[in-house]
């Protein structure tokens, strides 16, 4: 596991995103009943609620550009979710990765982060 420069163990992105699946509120973000797919149940309160004290940054486009570099989809089901304090509706996000799934931690460490050459970038 990579150190930070004061000898510390730093935990990667798909640690990190495991911790939130497990810790955070389920109605912010949460597995689907199955333990396959993400939901984000609300990406606003993801943003300033949790994504903080995680990562440098709690942009919410931020997050979604890592899970694409570790290969996670949209599924292309997402829902409306009814905002309870608001009264509005929200699309509930759904991301997957065939080798990120809540009963088998260890089957995420197979998932490697793509990375561009010059090349690839257009």
């Amino acid at each position: 596991m990579p150190s930070s420069k004061s000898g510390t163990v730093r935990k990667t992105f798909l640690e990190k995103l495991y911790d939130i699946l497990q810790t955070s509120d389920p109605s912010i973000i949460s597995w689907n009943p199955k333990g396959t797919v993400i939901l984000i149940n609300d990406k606003e309160r993801l943003s300033s609620e949790v994504l903080g004290k995680y990562f440098r940054s709690n942009q919410f486009e931020s997050f979604v550009r890592q899970l694409s570099f570790y290969q996670f989809r949209r599924t292309g089901l997402d829902k409306l979710n009814k905002n309870p304090k608001s009264g509005g509706v929200q699309p509930i996000m759904e991301f997957i990765n065939d080798k990120f799934t809540r009963d088998k931690p260890n089957l995420g460490l197979t998932i490697k982060r793509k990375t561009y050459g010059v090349d690839d970038v257009k």
